[in-house]
């Protein structure tokens, strides 16, 4: 019994200097809550967020485990620029996760490696949902990067993002591509990409309704205000930009709203006040 106990006392410190830890290939964490529906876990630091993103990405001794669900309880400055994403590649997140209104200051993936499918989230999948949080002075650099999801087939409702977005190619401000749901979302950061950008979103092809753009977007091919392509089953439903759009080289396509429209994508009672400039031989504004 002495021995049990001793054990129990030395797992249980760990778990606290180590913050989430694997027991028999199971993931089990310091965080307050259980991580589901009507007990999410709660989170009020960097740290506690850099924890939750590991739950969810699993590690090599422990599966991924993207159905839990998490709160921010307090704002967040993040103290180093190693930030992995929440449900990273191959990985996709079909829980919740509630912002609750609060900040999340300074998040950078520029000394982290993962230079590929950035933002806050990766995936967010079929059911999964984040909501109510804003994203400030954030620094984002590499390809394929959204502010608040790489890729969207969930919902996204009520997020900001506010900072920078250095990308070769497919950025937004909140999601990257979109095949879900997008709404009362808005984007003050700047998105700098070379093809399909938008203030919103780099590719819609689901719906993205009563958002808006102040953010300046710079590219080449494809960049809109609203939406850099905007195509397939992709509505893109009032919203508005005032953010200036700039295309520049040959070919370059500029849209206040969306960079490019087309196999049946609707745009409706949307409007741009932004200035929109392409230059270059063939180049196309509109």
């Amino acid at each position: 019994m002495k021995m049990t106990k001793k054990v129990l006392s030395i797992l249980l410190s760990l778990m606290l200097v180590l913050g989430t830890a694997a027991v028999g290939g199971v993931s089990v964490s310091a965080l307050s809550g259980s991580g589901t529906a009507d007990d999410p876990y709660q989170i009020e630091s960097y740290e506690e967020l850099k924890e939750f993103a590991v739950i969810v990405n699993g590690t090599d001794e422990v599966a991924p485990n993207p159905s839990v669900c998490a709160v921010l309880t307090a704002d967040i400055t993040a103290n180093d620029k190693n930030w992995v994403p929440i449900a990273k590649s191959g990985c996709t997140f079909t829980g919740t996760f509630d912002g609750d209104g609060h900040k999340i200051t300074g998040l950078d993936n520029s000394e982290s490696g993962s230079r590929w499918e950035v933002g806050l989230f990766g995936f967010i999948g079929e059911g999964g949902s984040v909501k109510d949080v804003r994203l400030e002075s954030a620094d984002f650099g590499g390809n394929n990067i959204g502010g608040i999801a790489h890729e969207n087939r969930g919902t996204i409702s009520g997020c900001y993002f506010g900072g920078t977005i250095a990308c070769g190619g497919h950025a937004g401000g909140i999601a990257k591509r979109n095949h879900g749901t997008i709404s009362n979302c808005y984007n003050t950061g700047t998105v700098s990409c070379d093809y399909n950008a938008g203030g919103l979103a780099g590719d819609n092809y689901g719906t993205i309704s009563n958002c808006y753009n102040t953010g300046d977007v710079t590219g080449i091919d494809c960049i809109g205000g609203i939406v850099g392509m905007n195509s397939g089953e992709g509505k893109t439903v009032n919203c508005y930009n005032t953010g200036n759009v700039t295309a520049t080289g040959d070919s370059a396509s500029a849209g206040g709203v969306a960079g490019d429209n087309f196999n049946n994508g609707k745009v409706t009672d949307c409007y741009n006040t932004g200035s929109v400039t392409a230059t270059g031989d063939g180049a196309r504004a509109g």
